[in-house]
């Protein structure tokens, strides 16, 4: 008795052959190209039917005699059901040398550009060479082996920057855990636990729910750090460049009251254009005076979230003695420390430093003592 092999999947998926999405205004989106076929945990694959339900498009080439299930790497029969292929783990499927597999590995061996699109992917990516300006990448964990430039890449673990990042003031890095980088500039790093930039950091935001270390300089920029950040070179870079620390801080609030003050400063522009408008005549003000009510609704809710964001960032941490920042170069003038309530402005050079709360509960600067060899 003849059998059918149904996909739920392109069998014939071939990623060097992509086309651009259409999007629903009728033209194209060159960002989207679909990289990946995605896939989940315990998701149906594919499954053997009888000939008379394989329908009238049947592919010939997926009628088989027994029914037997083309099971390859990380796939698994249906317990409930011996003709249904299931995927035993998240990642991408594709059909090879008559087998169903899915990896949850994906090497993305070149630029990821307009021969990629954008990639979305439920596993691990390695892109074997650079991020270029305006793409996104989402995955479990991120390792880029070349330059990131001004792209956005998010993770639900973590991202390895292997070959540094130059981010143009347009890259943006989240991960929920751990964030490490040859080098980054003109960038934003955020991380639920940890960052590390193994040479220097220069005009970016970094922001770290536990600790910061940046084996050179530690130049321009924001660095919002939940416990310690450790500069091994240097720290600031002179009188000419502002260089802020927030310590003690769930970034999520720093970040989150930037958003709300940039939205509330947007809101303000447009309620001064449609005041504008509203005197040009009774059909615009009719029109505007209504948009005016909306946007007012939505001003006054942003105004109770950024006031409750202001309470969080100026609430005394927890365990602020174990908030610091241990400079083991120097510390160069334009450098603001801000702990709680408590803010320190270094406007002079100084030598290996440890800055943290003083007895009084206030900022203060203390000697590095070497830790014995």
């Amino acid at each position: 008795m003849p059998y059918y092999l149904r996909h739920y999947f392109d069998p014939d998926f071939d990623h060097f052959r992509l086309t651009p999405r259409e999007r629903t205004d009728g033209g194209v989106d060159h960002y989207d190209l679909g990289y990946v076929q995605n896939v989940t945990k315990s998701q149906l694959l594919a499954e053997i039917v009888d000939m008379q339900e394989a329908g009238p498009d049947a592919d010939d080439r997926f009628m088989i005699d027994e029914p037997v299930l083309p099971a390859g790497v990380n796939t698994v029969v249906d317990p409930d059901n011996e003709r249904r292929l299931l995927a035993n783990v998240s990642g991408y499927v594709f059909r090879n040398d008559g087998l169903i597999h899915v990896h949850d590995l994906l090497n993305v061996r070149r630029d990821v550009d307009f021969h990629t699109g954008n990639i979305t992917f439920y596993g691990d990516i390695v892109v074997h060479g650079a991020v270029r300006s305006g793409f996104c990448l989402k995955a479990r964990n991120i390792k880029v082996l070349d330059i990131i430039e001004g792209a956005e890449l998010r993770t639900h673990g973590s991202i390895l920057a292997q070959g540094g990042i130059k981010g143009q003031k347009r890259c943006s890095l989240t991960a929920q855990k751990d964030m490490r980088a040859a080098f980054c500039e003109n960038a934003q790093l955020i991380a639920g636990r940890n960052i590390r930039v193994d040479g220097s950091a220069l005009h970016c935001h970094l922001a770290a729910g536990e600790n910061i270390l940046v084996e050179g300089r530690l130049q321009g920029g924001q660095t919002v750090v939940g416990k310690k950040l450790l500069v091994r070179q240097q720290l600031g870079g002179g009188t000419g460049t502002t260089t802020s620390i927030v310590l003690g801080q769930n970034p999520k609030h720093i970040i989150g009251l930037e958003m709300v003050t940039d939205q509330l400063h947007e809101i303000d522009d447009r309620l001064e254009y449609y005041g504008e408008q509203i005197t040009f005549g009774p059909t615009l003000a009719s029109e505007y005076g209504a948009k005016i009510e909306q946007v007012q609704r939505r001003k006054r809710l942003l105004q109770k979230r950024r006031d409750m964001l202001i309470e969080e960032v100026e609430k005394a941490p927890a365990a602020p003695e174990h908030h610091q920042v241990i400079v083991e170069g120097e510390i160069r003038p334009g450098v603001v420390i801000t702990l709680g309530k408590s803010c320190l402005f270094i406007d002079e050079y100084l030598g290996p430093s440890r800055i943290r709360l003083d007895s009084d509960g206030q900022l203060a600067v203390f000697d590095l003592i070497p830790a014995a060899s």
